[in-house]
């Protein structure tokens, strides 16, 4: 073999290898974009998650006050039907 044939040979070779970094650069850069994507929903999912937390903590100092309103009405819608159906007895009496 010649040298101009070796020279020809390694010329398709570093050709091929062109290529195949060509390919190799394109795949990174769609890897960089879906990467850029994944890092824009993790930030999003961050917030959501931050404002779930102070959701939670809010619900937590609310929560109890709530069940004891709520209890309270219970108590005394309760009580009332029963003072009511007391002076129905008595009104029947």
């Amino acid at each position: 073999m010649s040298v101009s044939d070796q020279i020809i040979t390694t010329a398709g070779q570093v050709e091929g290898l062109r290529d195949g970094l060509g390919r190799i650069r394109e795949v990174l850069d769609q890897t960089d974009s879906v990467l850029d994507v994944a890092d824009a929903v993790l930030e999003k999912a961050d917030e959501v998650l931050g404002q779930a937390a102070e959701a939670v903590q809010q619900s937590r100092r609310w929560a109890p006050r709530v069940a004891i309103v709520v209890g309270v009405f219970a108590v005394a819608a309760i009580g009332a039907v029963i003072v009511m159906r007391l002076r129905s007895r008595d009104e029947e009496e």
